[in-house]
């Protein structure tokens, strides 16, 4: 599949009437979308893509992990502003681990409870920063009326009643998970919100059931019409191809685009449905292949660290000198004492950068520089002015490229290996909450979480590298102004749609 098609024909321009549908398949990696396609096993997704315009190189955040990519598209920022770190991070002012289950077996040792209550609540409410408003939030400022199937960021104005039953609901009203949450004008998530009433049931998101879920809930919403904007989350997907690895990924493709497909046909069938909705197509990371786990926290155990468990007891979390939140593709490390930076990041650097399944070392050096360690490879760079990068951002860089496998020409610098180096790494590593020091392992590594889970065999993401990195975009009815882009990131998401309906942040 070309990175670029051009639209045939398009009647829409920018302000129009029509209404707007964002479908969000999750690690949908394009070469895998490209398979479905030519299997004839995608077809809804094969006319969008030949009706409009599509690129197969919409990188990713830093971290490429679902919380911190799904705050990049439904914000327009990346963690430095928008303040999500990363699937599992430590929070030092409550010293304690947020975890947005990341698997089950670490959930458990984080506590269920807890976990539940940084995933449905506390990512909206507290983790994301105020201060980088939500599209939800932006259009129904603006009098725009949205909608939203289960999706991790939701947050928006209106307030959303609690609607489980059953021993779950017992649970929740228990444990404090009952109370609302805040979203836009219509919210159907999971088995938690049902601004509608539907009889849509998820199980209470077991992967498999999910994308048929958004598709009941779809049908539901279209058939009201009263709506402006439609976010449609198709999750199963990454779950799939954790399981299976990403070269199974075109029957889990096939799979969203039916369940998509349900919807168009009870709104009337596709001409119909694309006559009256634009629609943008986009994954919020890729996937790659995992051959073997990496324990980070037994490396660095041998290196003699003593590192913070999950709720450990208040004596061994005081003699701690690290926490750690390996997630996926990347870690992050924490120094407990911050007095001790000075000397610790540079120990925590010595002892990782060398190790043979460890790719990339990425800490802040003192005066707001950041640098990166691949081996005996060592950069250092910040914003500046001696290069431009494919995006337009400056930056002054010192050392060895080959640490982002960065290349130079006519004062442009870029990366083919690890796409928007410069920008997602310093996006990443300048995050309030992010680690004192990130570490990425080689391709065809993951680490294993704290509950000792790795996807040996099945698919990952989480790093720079451009196989974690490059997702998919559709764009069908609207954004002609971009169709000639040469550079995406899912950061233009949010600007693609706010520039639909003519609004401003």
């Amino acid at each position: 599949m070309p990175e670029s098609s051009k639209a045939a024909n398009s009647s829409n321009s920018t302000g129009s009437a029509k209404k707007l549908v964002l479908v969000v398949v999750d690690g949908m990696r394009p070469s895998s979308l490209a398979s479905a396609i030519d299997d004839g096993a995608a077809p809804t997704f094969a006319r969008l893509i030949r009706e409009g315009y599509a690129s197969s190189e919409c990188i990713s955040s830093f971290p490429s992990l679902t919380p911190v990519a799904t705050s990049m598209i439904v914000t327009g920022n990346g963690p430095d502003r928008h303040g999500v770190p990363s699937m599992h991070w430590y929070k030092r002012d409550e010293r304690r681990y947020v975890d947005y289950g990341i698997s089950f077996p670490a959930a458990r040792r984080s506590g269920l409870i807890s976990v539940l209550k940084d995933l449905v609540y506390r990512i909206n409410e507290e983790h994301l920063s105020a201060s980088t408003p939500t599209f939800f939030e932006s259009l129904e400022r603006a009098g725009i009326r949205c909608a939203c199937t289960t999706y991790m960021i939701y947050r928006g104005p209106h307030e959303h009643e609690f609607i489980g039953s059953g021993v779950p609901g017992a649970l929740a009203g228990v444990t404090g998970m009952s109370r609302p949450g805040y979203g836009p004008t219509d919210l159907i998530y999971g088995d938690i919100f049902d601004s509608r009433g539907t009889d849509c049931r998820s199980n209470y998101g077991v992967p498999g059931r999910r994308d048929q879920h958004t598709a009941c809930a779809g049908i539901e919403i279209v058939a009201d019409g009263g709506y402006d904007f439609l976010l449609l989350s198709f999750p199963d997907n990454d779950n799939y191809s954790h399981r299976l690895g990403p070269e199974a990924q075109p029957a889990s493709i096939a799979n969203a685009d039916a369940q998509f497909q349900r919807v168009i046909d009870s709104y009337g069938g596709y001409r119909r449905f694309t006559e009256d909705h634009a629609v943008i197509v986009v994954s919020d990371h890729s996937h790659s292949k995992v051959n073997e786990g990496v324990d980070l926290l037994l490396m660095l155990a041998e290196h003699e660290w003593d590192v913070l468990a999950p709720r450990q007891g208040r004596r061994k979390r005081n003699a701690a000198q690290i926490a750690a939140s390996p997630a996926a593709r990347v870690g992050n490390l924490y120094v407990l004492d911050e007095d001790r930076l000075g000397t610790e990041v540079p120990l925590l650097v010595h002892d990782l950068r060398r190790q043979a399944t460890i790719d990339q070392v990425l800490w802040l050096e003192a005066g707001n520089e950041a640098a990166v360690a691949m081996g005996e490879a060592e950069l250092r760079f910040a914003p500046g002015t001696q290069y431009e990068d494919l995006r337009g951002q400056k930056w002054d860089v010192d050392g060895d490229l080959s640490a982002l496998g960065l290349q130079t020409q006519d004062g442009l610098i870029f990366s083919e290996r690890y796409p928007d180096a410069l920008a997602r790494s310093w996006s990443g590593l300048t995050c309030a909450d992010t680690g004192d020091v990130m570490v990425t392992p080689e391709i065809g590594y993951e680490f294993f979480d704290w509950g000792g889970v790795a996807h040996v065999g099945g698919g990952t993401h989480g790093s720079l590298h451009h196989a974690d990195s490059a997702a998919q975009l559709i764009v069908h009815g609207t954004g002609e102004s971009r169709e000639h882009q040469s550079t995406w990131s899912i950061a233009d998401i949010n600007n693609l749609i706010l520039e639909h309906f003519t609004a401003r942040r």
